[in-house]
């Protein structure tokens, strides 16, 4: 079972990390300022990821693995963005 379940993490966060790709390059498209735009990207959904955990909402395993992923993934796509975006 540990096994599956890795595999099944590795599989969301693929998903994750693909989605939120795009919409971040759909949102640098729109934008003047695309350093501030994935910074504040960034903090945003820290920000909604510490509020579901204060609100007791971290309760179940999954819902908390998800927003970890969620938080991680947009952080690190940002900071990659970013550093193309200074090369």
């Amino acid at each position: 079972m540990g096994q599956d379940f890795n595999m099944n993490e590795a599989a969301l966060r693929r998903s994750m990390a693909a989605a939120i790709r795009t919409v971040l390059e759909e949102g640098l498209r729109k934008t003047d300022d695309p350093v501030h735009y994935l910074r504040s990207a960034a903090e945003e959904v820290r920000q909604l990821v510490d509020l579901f955990e204060q609100e007791g909402s971290a309760g179940r395993t999954d819902g908390a693995l998800i927003r970890s992923i969620l938080a991680d993934e947009v952080e690190a796509a940002a900071q990659e963005m970013i550093r193309r975006l200074h090369h």
